[in-house]
């Protein structure tokens, strides 16, 4: 084993020690550790370079450096938002020009409406602050997990809790949690991607000293961020949190608001443009037309006002945290937040059996051994018990003590499911597993690519034996020969057809097959070629595992929304076949295809097959990859399952990654969407709630626009054909401000839709466009000619007040470019009811209580004015929805007539 590099190794005459001088330029901002010794950095930091930090230090450097957080976060405090939307240029001149016409004209609507859009600021504030708070919620469940040495103690942490003179350890597969200088390095190999853009690993070297030459990475130091890709090393903590480089290079790049909010942001920023430029337009014409300037001026900021930019940015943050956050409750947590998109456009699926359909328990059926298959309530014999064993042997089953507090006797097991169910059916038999395990000495072991053991070699009363265990055909494709009644036989190709039909027999009952083989050997390791020479089949168990239903259901609604599951298995075929079988995943054996027909296979007429392949056998990780390739090949968007270090490229090519919680770190970081509960359910309540964020943030943008838009055409139709005003300041406070918050509030938070998946949502873009608000600008052009006609029939501003309300509401309802009220049911959005339930209620307040009637000068509204306005309003959302339908059909037709010319 090679030796470890260390500081100690160098000649310690040319190393410098910190004098005063040198001391006064560290401590004057110039501290350089890859310029120091490990000794003169643990003497600037103050540590014991052995035994590192004690308590005192620890507490009060934490104090100071605050959490060791590498990784930017959205943060947007209260006071940030109230200077944000100061900084607007419609808000406060609004709020400004209400109170000075309040003054002149003591009308209480003024008033009103200045405490409104002030009141309106602070819910934004406070929303916009809770939302930071939320979509920072994800960074707790993938913390790094570090290695420190704290009062002469090794122990693992989490790094978050790391500060400056710490000492930490590395090893191979970790992520490097903070910025530190090196103490010694066991050929130590670093991947520095995040921090130099350089896809290879770097060898670190501890003896190092860096020369004044400015240069981004030092071989001596390691940096947050980075990959441990070989070797093992120690390390000070020098820098951490906002101090360590990668957080200054991403600093550097701007914001991190998720790319949702960017959106939205922008969006924010074209309307109020358009809604200042809208004010001065109404103005300018206002005073061509001889129309009192005060009041137009008041009635044009007030219409500006009513697209509530800043109330967009504040629910579309909200909408956005309270989704994420959520969605931690029912199993996943979306690390990348700019993923949702993606998650959104996602038509294939590529998970491992593992990860996506666990069995949830496992109990024994049976046991093949010596040509004869017996239930698992037939008494045991020795070569069954002897298999059993084998199979254990050949496991990670551990024992735990019980502890004190626990009942006597309570002993933990952990270990894969299917170990624990052999474990548990001896116990039930009466045997003491633990015991009769501890004869059998395990010398070497070897891992499947799944991470399970496959091969053992241990040490049984005085002989060196290999066990092999898995899946029946690769365990019987090994074998030299086979056992029968204690004699060992050559293994013909007719015994082995016998036991593969017995197998295939045993799977139709079972669904769960483990093979066993085992045989002596005068190796000493796994790697001697000679270890299998003399292989026997013992024999294999059956173990009968429950459907999970939930699974199966949610990989029938993923086929009903057109979105494929492709599945791959290191399990035995007849055992994976009837898992994917029984889950809906395949229907016939032509959709399964093992790595050895790939190879058989030519190449061509595989790759034209690919997509008809369902469930993969036995496929490497870069042969699983190579599948993902075809798949992206064929434009389909792709959603990954990883659990080890090796598929970080498979994580890096697909569009979204998950990963479970017990992966390593090293995916953890990496991975889009982190996994806390197995099962494919999960994937896909994942995609749906990203669904629903996304539908939320769209209808928020998109709903805002058709308030403002209606009253800013009504207003300019009156001005320009020199008709009467059909609302005053008090209307839209009312209408514009408050009912219209009050709807966009409920879509913001509308409740999910089990049939959201079969939805075809609006095409994500990265930056608006006219084409976003066309739908509704249409809407609101046909709303102002409503409103206009609503008060010239009517004469009341009650009446127009209540047929805007409508309006607004129906378009809330179900908008006119996603859905249609004779497709779907939207009738479930309980919070938008209560909102139209509230404003019916203030209305019927304004309008029939003598004394608020007064205040605001409304009038009584009558049966006829009220079925007058929800004619005009109703029958024309009716007609926009009938015309919808109508071109629906006409392009059904048209698609159906292309398809049948080119049959």
């Amino acid at each position: 084993m090679p030796k470890a590099r260390s500081y100690s190794d160098r000649d310690t005459s040319k190393i410098r020690t910190i004098t005063s001088e040198s001391g006064r330029q560290y401590d004057g901002g110039l501290f350089s550790p890859a310029e120091m010794q490990p000794f003169e950095v643990a003497e600037y930091l103050q540590t014991d370079i052995i035994s590192g930090l004690n308590r005192k230090q620890i507490k009060k450097r934490f104090g100071k450096q605050g959490a060791n957080i590498i990784i930017n976060e959205f943060k947007l405090s209260f006071v940030q938002s109230l200077k944000n939307q100061i900084k607007g240029l419609l808000t406060p001149l609004l709020i400004a020009s209400s109170l000075i016409m309040y003054a002149f004209e003591r009308q209480i609507s003024y008033l009103s409406i200045a405490g409104i859009i002030t009141l309106l600021i602070f819910i934004n504030a406070i929303l916009e602050s809770r939302a930071s708070s939320a979509l920072n919620v994800p960074r707790q469940y993938s913390s790094i997990k570090a290695t420190v040495t704290r009062e002469g103690i090794t122990d693992i942490t989490d790094s978050r809790k790391l500060v400056p003179g710490d000492i930490i350890t590395v090893n191979e597969g970790m992520v490097i949690p903070c910025d530190g200088r090196l103490i010694e390095d066991n050929n130590l190999t670093v991947l520095e991607t995040p921090i130099n853009g350089k896809k290879g690993s770097l060898v670190k070297n501890s003896l190092y000293i860096a020369a004044n030459d400015k240069e981004l990475v030092y071989p001596n130091m390691i940096y947050a961020g980075s990959i441990v890709t070989g070797g093992s090393g120690n390390a000070i903590v020098c820098f951490t949190g906002k101090d360590t480089l990668l957080r200054k290079i991403t600093g550097k790049k701007g914001d991190h608001l998720p790319a949702l909010l960017k959106f939205i942001q922008q969006a924010g920023k074209y309307i109020s443009i358009t809604a200042v430029l809208a004010c001065f337009t109404l103005l300018f014409i206002g005073v061509l037309a001889s129309r009192d300037v005060a009041q137009i001026y008041i009635i044009s900021l007030s219409i500006g006002a009513v697209s509530l930019c800043d109330t967009m940015a504040s629910l579309a943050a909200a909408s956005l945290g309270f989704g994420a956050k959520k969605m931690t409750t029912k199993g996943t947590v979306v690390k990348n937040l700019n993923c949702i998109p993606a998650l959104c456009e996602i038509n294939t699926i590529m998970c491992s059996k593992n990860t996506a359909f666990p069995p949830k328990k496992m109990t024994l059926s049976g046991i093949y051994c010596d040509n004869e298959f017996s239930p698992s309530d037939r008494k045991l014999t020795d070569k069954t018990k002897e298999l059993l064993y084998l199979s254990l042997a050949c496991s990670d089953i551990k024992f735990e003590k019980p502890n004190k507090k626990k009942r006597k006797g309570s002993t933990q097991i952990t270990g894969k499911i299917y170990d624990k169910a052999v474990t548990d059916y001896l116990l039930e038999k009466g045997y003491d597993v633990s015991k009769e395990l501890g004869e059998y000495f395990r010398i070497d072991t070897e891992y499947s690519l799944s991470g399970e053991v496959a091969r053992v070699l241990i040490l049984n009363k005085g002989r060196n034996t290999v066990i092999l265990k898995g899946a029946p055909e690769f365990i019987l494709s090994r074998c030299a020969g086979y056992e029968l009644d204690g004699t060992g036989y050559k293994m013909s190709p007719l015994t082995k057809k016998r036991i593969l039909t017995s197998i295939e027999e045993c799977s139709q009952k079972s669904g769960f097959i483990i093979a066993i083989a085992a045989g002596e050997t005068a190796a000493d390791n796994l790697r001697d070629i000679t270890v299998e020479r003399r292989l026997m089949f013992k024999g294999f168990i059956t173990l009968y595992s429950t459907v999970d239903v939930e699974n199966t259901s949610a990989v029938y609604k993923c086929n009903q929304a057109g979105i494929e599951t492709v599945v791959t298995s290191s399990d035995s075929y007849y055992t994976a076949f009837n898992i994917a079988k029984n889950t809906g995943i395949v229907t016939t054996e032509s959709q399964v295809v093992t790595a050895e027909q790939m190879y058989s296979m030519d190449r061509g007429l595989f790759i034209a097959n690919c997509p008809d392949y369902k469930l993969f056998l036995n496929f490497s990780i870069s042969e699983w990859l190579q599948i993902l390739r075809y798949r992206k090949q064929d434009k389909r968007i792709i959603g990954a399952t990883a659990e080890q270090p090796e598929e970080l490229v498979l994580m890096n090519e697909a569009d979204v990654s998950f990963v479970p919680e017990n992966a390593p770190d090293t995916l953890k970081q990496s991975a889009d969407v982190l996994m806390l509960s197995s099962g494919f359910d999960t994937l896909t309540y994942c995609m749906q709630n990203a669904r629903l964020i996304y539908v939320r943030i769209h209808s928020i943008s998109e709903y805002l626009i058709v308030g403002a838009a209606t009253l800013f055409l009504t207003t300019l139709f009156s001005l320009l054909f020199g008709l009467t005003l059909p609302f005053r300041i008090q209307d839209i406070l009312f209408g514009g401000v408050i009912f219209n918050l009050f709807f966009v509030i409920s879509l913001a938070f509308s409740p999910t839709n089990r049939k959201l998946l079969l939805e075809k949502l609006p095409k994500y873009k990265a930056r608006p466009s006219l084409n976003d608000f066309f739908y509704p600008f249409t809407y609101s052009l046909g709303a102002s000619v409503c409103m206009l006609l609503i008060y010239n029939i009517t004469k009341s501003f009650s009446a127009t007040l209540t047929g805007f309300s409508v309006l607004l509401f129906l378009y809330a309802f179900t908008n006119i470019t996603r859905t249609s009220i004779f497709k779907k049911k939207s009738f479930k959005n309980i919070p938008l009811f209560f909102s139209g339930g509230l404003s019916i209620a203030i209305m019927t307040l304004l309008f029939y209580v003598e004394p608020i009637r007064k205040i605001f000068e409304y009038s009584i509204i009558t049966y006829m004015q009220i079925g007058i306005s929800f004619a005009i309003s109703g029958g024309y959302f009716i007609l926009l929805h009938l015309l919808k339908l109508w071109l629906d059909i006409k392009r059904k037709e048209k698609r159906e007539k292309a398809l049948n010319s080119t049959i």
